[in-house]
C-alpha cells in the first residue's frame, strides 16, 4: 500500500518539482515536439483516512471555450474527466480553468516501481495538450 512519502520519493525520481507538502508538478511533453504541459499531483484525505492522488492539467480558460464541447469531448474520455477550478482574471469573477482530472486512491497505487506511473502522467499530459489544441480556437497560444 502506497503513502503520500512513497508518492514524493517518486516525484524527485521523475524530476517533478514539489510546491507544497501536498503539491507537485511535472513538466511533461505535449502531443507535439516541442510542446509542454503541466501536470499537477496533490495529496488528498477524505475523512476519516482515505488518501487520494488527484492528478490535474489546464486545458483552457473556460471563457475561451464552448461548454458543451468540453463536456462532449472529454466526456468520452479514458484518461480523466472535466473539472473547474475558479479564478477571477483579467476582471472576470465568472471565469476559470478548465481541466482535466482524475482521482486514484493512494492505496491502490504500486509505486514500487514508477515507470507506470509516470507513462501514465506522459498520457495524461499529451491527452490535455491535445484537448488544448482541439478545443482552443486557431491561433490561440499554449496558456497551460
Amino acid at each position: 500500500m502506497a503513502r503520500w512519502t512513497d508518492m514524493a520519493q517518486v516525484a524527485r525520481l521523475l524530476s517533478g518539482q514539489q510546491l507544497s507538502d501536498t503539491v507537485w508538478v511535472f513538466e511533461l511533453g505535449g502531443a507535439e515536439q516541442g510542446r509542454r504541459q503541466r501536470v499537477f499531483v496533490t495529496h488528498e484525505v477524505m475523512p476519516p483516512a482515505l488518501e487520494f492522488v488527484r492528478v490535474t492539467a489546464a486545458v483552457s480558460m473556460m471563457s475561451l471555450v464552448d461548454a458543451e464541447a468540453v463536456i462532449r469531448r472529454i466526456g468520452q474520455l479514458q484518461t480523466g474527466c472535466v473539472s473547474f477550478t475558479p479564478s477571477a482574471t483579467e476582471g472576470r469573477p465568472d471565469d476559470g480553468i478548465v481541466n482535466l482530472c482524475t482521482v486514484i486512491p493512494l492505496a491502490a497505487l504500486d509505486l514500487s516501481e514508477p515507470t507506470p506511473f509516470l507513462l501514465y502522467l506522459t498520457v495524461f499530459a499529451r491527452t490535455a495538450d491535445t484537448l488544448e489544441g482541439e478545443l482552443l480556437p486557431a491561433g490561440a497560444p499554449d496558456m497551460f
